[in-house]
């Protein structure tokens, strides 16, 4: 079964991923997610859990089922599907968005993963004069545009970066065009 129990948390495992969703005090919840063979043990969460309230749910793996099932009625009844403002348009509109930064990231000679879902991309540095972590910097500080470093994701990603990208089409575009003309000021002169 994908969905799991696991010490008071749902955890589902995809492919090489795995999420975690926790509960974190009354009304709240707690997601986190890693490509990693194991969830990173540092507890980064801003606030402590809030002590569970009388009366809260217990999930078991009924109630779990019965859960996803009524949510995914909830979602295609609330996101309107096949209507150009519902999940449907919302779907192509990020696909859009995405589509286009692999094709400027690519044609500037970079390696992008597709991503099979998420608002981010991976993306391969090509050969610059300043390093990676130097990169990034400078890419904060003189192009307004933050990435995670790859070596967030392990030290086999130093060349890579992440990034996160709205769902405002023309923004998430000017700042990818913002990160090819940065790397392109710092590439070696042939």
């Amino acid at each position: 079964m994908p969905i799991q129990i696991e010490n008071n948390r749902l955890v589902f495992r995809y492919d090489a991923e795995t999420l975690w969703i926790e509960p974190w005090g009354r009304d709240s919840l707690r997601v986190r997610a890693t490509h990693n063979a194991t969830m990173h043990r540092d507890d980064w969460a801003l606030l402590e859990p809030a002590p569970a309230a009388p009366g809260d749910v217990e999930l078991n793996q009924y109630d779990l089922s019965a859960a996803a099932d009524q949510a995914a009625r909830t979602l295609s009844l609330s996101a309107g599907v096949g209507s150009a403002t519902g999940l449907a348009g919302r779907v192509a509109a990020h696909q859009a968005i995405r589509d286009g930064l692999l094709e400027i990231f690519r044609q500037a000679g970079m390696e992008a993963a597709t991503p099979r879902g998420g608002s981010y991309l991976f993306v391969n540095l090509p050969r610059l004069e300043v390093s990676p972590e130097q990169f990034i910097a400078l890419l904060r500080i003189q192009a307004g545009v933050t990435v995670t470093p790859g070596t967030e994701f392990g030290p086999q990603f130093a060349s890579w970066f992440r990034i996160n990208f709205s769902q405002d089409h023309e923004k998430a575009m000017d700042a990818a065009a913002r990160i090819v003309r940065l790397a392109g000021r710092y590439r070696p002169e042939k």
